[in-house]
C-alpha cells in the first residue's frame, strides 16, 4: 500500500511530501536506489516506510510496479533483510506505536 501525505503546515513551515510505503520489498528497492528513507513507524505487527516523495521516486515505484526496476539482488536481500530486524527487533512505544529514523549509510 502506498500514501502520499501533502505538504503540510507545521507551525508556520511548509514540510516536504512524503510517502509512506509498507511493501517491504518496495521500501529495500528504493533505498537501494538512494531514496531517503526518514522514517520507519510501526504498529503491532505492521510497519510503514516514509520516504521524501519527489518526482524521481514516483518514477522508481511506477518501474517497481510494471516489473522494470532493475536492482542487485544482493542489496535488495540486503536491505530487506535490515528492514525486516526493524519490524521483528523494536517494541512499540505507547498504544504499540513506535517511530525509528533509519540511517542505511
Amino acid at each position: 500500500m502506498i500514501k502520499i501525505n501533502y505538504n503540510q503546515k507545521k507551525g508556520g513551515e511548509i514540510m516536504k511530501e512524503k510517502i509512506e510505503i509498507t511493501d517491504i520489498a518496495l521500501a529495500s528497492a528504493l533505498i537501494i536506489k538512494g531514496k531517503n528513507l526518514i522514517e520507519v513507524r510501526k504498529r503491532g505487527r505492521y510497519c510503514t516506510f516514509i520516504f521524501e516523495k519527489d518526482k524521481i521516486l514516483e518514477g522508481l515505484v511506477e518501474s517497481y510496479y510494471k516489473d522494470e526496476l532493475l536492482v542487485s539482488a544482493k542489496r535488495l536481500f540486503q536491505e530487506y533483510k535490515t528492514l525486516k530486524q526493524i519490524r521483528f527487533n523494536f517494541k512499540g512505544g505507547e498504544n504499540g506505536q513506535k517511530n525509528w529514523n533509519y540511517n542505511p549509510h
